[in-house]
């Protein structure tokens, strides 16, 4: 069972969980997260939302 927790914005949860990249992409994400002072999560999440509004039938 997946643990959630709050996150700065209110009534956001989290879950932690776990993905399998290939290094170089990993690396290379970590590198653009340093670049704009984020971190790969926020980077995923962010790729997922634009992935997902783009998707027939996604959240608009």
């Amino acid at each position: 069972m997946a643990k959630a927790r709050r996150t700065r914005a209110v009534g956001e949860e989290r879950t932690r969980t776990t993905i399998v990249l290939p290094a170089a992409l990993l690396i290379r994400l970590k590198i653009a997260a340093a670049e704009e002072r984020s971190d790969v999560s926020a980077l995923l999440v962010q790729a997922a939302e634009e992935y997902l509004k783009g998707r027939k039938g996604g959240r608009r």
